[in-house]
């Protein structure tokens, strides 16, 4: 079932994503509108959602490994959805993105430094868990 919270965050995860791709950046204003939308329609937030993108973010700032934005997208997912749904978006946007540096190391001939853009394999992992679910289990 296609519900609002669904929806604004499929509309900012596309944006994410695309803005990204283009520019290796992520909006945070949009995320934060997109809160500010689903809390207006009477939705409640989980704040316990927050904490495993709460500790992406740090080790943003620690390491190079994964961008700053991509930890508030992943606060975002957590305050619409909870830590159960963010952790099995969390797990199949790393495995996509692990398959896709492998496959670019060997067929790219990509030295391990290469960077890409994360933000489309966290809405393909929203969209995987959101309209197929995992074991049974749907947001």
């Amino acid at each position: 079932m296609l519900t609002l919270r669904i929806l604004v965050a499929l509309i900012i995860l596309i944006s994410c994503a695309i803005s990204d791709i283009r520019n290796h950046e992520i909006n945070i204003l949009i995320l934060v509108l997109g809160i500010i939308v689903v809390i207006l329609h009477g939705n409640k937030l989980h704040f316990n959602g927050a904490i495993p993108g709460l500790v992406l973010l740090v080790i943003s700032k620690v390491t190079s490994g994964i961008g700053e934005g991509d930890g508030y997208i992943f606060i975002f997912a957590g305050l619409l959805f909870g830590v159960t749904a963010l952790v099995y978006i969390m797990v199949i946007s790393f495995m996509l993105s692990g398959m896709y540096a492998l496959a670019a190391k060997f067929i790219k001939k990509q030295d391990n430094t290469f960077s890409f853009a994360f933000a489309p394999f966290i809405l393909i992992g929203f969209v995987i868990y959101a309209f197929v679910g995992i074991k049974g289990i749907r947001i």
